[in-house]
């Protein structure tokens, strides 16, 4: 970012490690210490959206990939919709699946 570029595969990277911090909190402390990485997580998907497919010359893994990243994108919404209305089973529902998400969209940037 220091050289004001944007790769796909930086912001992915930063998001799956949060993810990892996230998942495990889940599990130790559970609601409350998800609550603390939502604000976090919504920020750096929306890092991700603004970065440019990674291979913009293949149209076909560019269009899987967005797939992929828009629904990474509606469960990241989703967690916080389900936040706010303190709904804990869907909301560690959520969390475990959305590291396996990001992981799709991370192979497919590959």
């Amino acid at each position: 970012e220091e050289n004001n570029l944007q790769y796909a595969l930086d912001r992915l990277f930063d998001l799956r490690k949060t993810l990892k911090s996230m998942i495990q909190v889940n599990k130790n402390v559970g609601l409350n210490g998800v609550k603390t990485f939502v604000l976090e997580i919504m920020e750096l998907r929306n890092k991700l959206l603004l970065a440019p497919c990674p291979q913009p010359e293949n149209f076909l893994l560019c269009e899987e990939y967005r797939t992929a990243v828009q629904k990474l994108s509606g469960q990241v919404d989703e967690l916080a919709l389900c936040l706010s209305r303190n709904q804990p089973e869907k909301i560690s529902l959520i969390v475990n699946g959305l590291l396996e998400l990001v992981n799709l969209a991370y192979s497919l940037a590959l």
